[in-house]
């Protein structure tokens, strides 16, 4: 029998050996074949070279809230099935959802008995369901067959008669009927939904990987110009815009608290990461404004009359952790030896895992915390003292070099004036030795002759 069941599943679902040995244990769990537990487990690992556990230990692969989450998008697909046969147009894919259907019947042998619903209902509806007690039922298998005879209805009919099933069926799954123009190539709910889809993933500024992921039949054009028109002012409010005008607000408490989280799992150059794991309502560019380009923030929040000042929670927490960050930077531009390196990196990792695991373990920043704000704190001050210290001796020898400067100029000016007078009287000794010939005073006394005219 564990034969048969093994090999059945090997030829319906192209799955690796090596996940089979989980899919046969949750099929084990699903129908509770306690007794031949270590059967099963024996043959898989025969066959597909599976590890088995320790027996003497218990363990659970998959836990039972977990199989019940997994059964519940049984029953969706059950919905989908039947919706599908009964709502498609070719007759072909209509045969082919009775048949899985009727497959998925097969597998439930129990004796079934009619409940009758019409003093619940409007109209008298009769619904069959198996006697066993368990959560892993399908009621709305069971009722497919006569859901399908109305087939031949139409759309709105056969809208209200699944909406008689209503705790079976989810109205959330139930297809809707649009009426698009032909005059105008617009945007159905649907598609909008999906345009809003892809800007929670890729942001505003990656519309051509929103294209080629969700919406792929319409142009780049045509999403630019459906984005700009849900979003201007003259625009009543939608999901686009009221997403849009979200992506400037300040996180919450719980949103920061993930992003700090974030940084300290990724290092705050992986914002893509973060916003995939820890922050999924805010983009990645967001994030990384945030915690790089908060003036730009702060501009477009102005625009968007969203208050300027910082909420307390931040105040508390986002503000420390930026400090933090700045300290980590500094520590790192002032280790020059490795000896240094290694010790400060030893020890911010002891600090790292203590606070983590105090954060771990509270749900929040402690009084550790603040104790490593204030070591920060002080580091910070003292890097500034010996800053100041610094310059005040820079000022000092400054004032120094330009007194020496100013005595050397002083002596230059005396040694050229000491020249001067030396040269002048060098030039009256020189006139005092000097004496006249005849031919001189001659050229002299003829010189001061005035002009003969004529």
């Amino acid at each position: 029998m564990f034969q048969q069941i093994s090999d059945k599943i090997i030829q319906k679902i192209n799955i690796p050996p090596k996940k089979l040995f989980y899919i046969n244990y949750i099929i084990i769990q699903i129908n509770w074949m306690q007794p031949e537990y270590l059967k099963t487990l024996q043959y898989c690992q025969q066959k597909y070279q599976t590890i088995l556990p320790n027996q003497d230990v218990k363990f659970t692969l998959v836990q039972s809230h977990q199989i019940i989450q997994i059964f519940a998008q049984y029953e969706i697909l059950v919905q989908l099935l039947i919706q599908n046969a009964l709502f498609c147009k070719s007759e072909a894919l209509r045969q082919k959802s009775i048949q899985m259907l009727e497959q998925l019947e097969k597998h439930d042998h129990a004796q079934l008995y009619s409940i009758d619903l019409s003093q619940f209902n409007d109209n008298p509806l009769t619904i069959e369901v198996s006697p066993l007690q368990s959560s892993f039922q399908l009621p709305l298998l069971k009722q497919f067959k006569t859901i399908l005879e109305n087939i031949n209805k139409n759309f709105d009919d056969k809208i209200v008669i699944l909406k008689k099933y209503t705790p079976l069926i989810q109205t959330s799954y139930l297809p809707q009927q649009y009426q698009i123009s032909k005059v105008r190539c617009k945007f159905t709910p649907v598609d909008e939904d999906l345009l809003y889809q892809g800007l929670q993933k890729h942001g505003s500024k990656k519309l051509e990987a929103i294209q080629k992921e969700f919406l792929w039949e319409k142009t780049l054009k045509q999403i630019k110009n459906k984005y700009k028109n849900s979003i201007c002012s003259n625009a009543q409010m939608n999901k686009i815009k009221t997403w849009k005008l979200s992506q400037y607000e300040y996180l919450n408490q719980k949103e920061l608290q993930q992003f700090i989280k974030g940084i300290q799992w990724f290092g705050k150059d992986k914002c893509q990461l973060i916003h995939k794991f820890f922050v999924t309502t805010r983009s990645s560019d967001f994030l990384n404004n945030e915690l790089i380009k908060a003036d730009q923030l702060q501009k477009k929040r102005k625009k968007h009359n969203i208050p300027e000042s910082y909420p307390n929670h931040y105040e508390q927490l986002w503000n420390a952790e930026r400090k933090k960050i700045q300290l980590k930077q500094i520590q790192k531009e002032e280790l020059p030896t490795y000896d240094k390196f290694f010790n400060l990196s030893y020890e911010y990792s002891n600090s790292f895992c203590k606070s983590n695991f105090e954060f771990s373990r509270l749900g929040g920043y402690n009084t550790q915390f603040s104790i490593q704000l204030q070591q920060a704190n002080q580091i910070q001050q003292q890097q500034q003292q010996q800053q100041q210290q610094q310059q005040q001796q820079q000022q000092q020898s400054q004032q120094q070099q330009q007194s020496q400067q100013s005595q050397q100029q002083q002596q230059q000016q005396q040694q050229q004036q000491q020249q001067q007078q030396q040269q002048q009287q060098q030039q009256q000794q020189q006139q005092q030795q000097k004496v006249q010939t005849p031919f001189e005073v001659w050229k002299n006394a003829i010189s001061s002759l005035p002009e003969l005219k004529g």
